[in-house]
């Protein structure tokens, strides 16, 4: 019986464990989602900017760079920093 009480136990604690993580993701696309259209707003007009240009494709591609090119260092930085 004790072994199988040791089992449940890690098994229990690990469950919590994972279901953090599940609910921290979830509540972190939520806030990925809430952001989604003021950042691709604030993005295109800069890239009107850049190309001087209203041209949609041309501003659409250039903010999704400048997004891409943000988002990698932010991944690279943070993968460092939590080493």
């Amino acid at each position: 019986m004790p072994k199988r009480k040791r089992k449940r136990g890690i098994f229990k604690k690990e469950f919590k464990r994972q279901l953090r993580y599940g609910i921290t993701a979830a509540i972190g696309f939520l806030i990925a989602y809430a952001w989604k259209q003021p950042l691709l707003r604030f993005f295109q007009a800069l890239s009107e900017k850049i190309v001087n240009s209203t041209i949609s494709y041309e501003v659409d591609i250039v903010a999704a760079l400048i997004i891409t090119v943000l988002g990698v260092v932010g991944i690279i930085f943070l993968t460092r920093w939590l080493k």
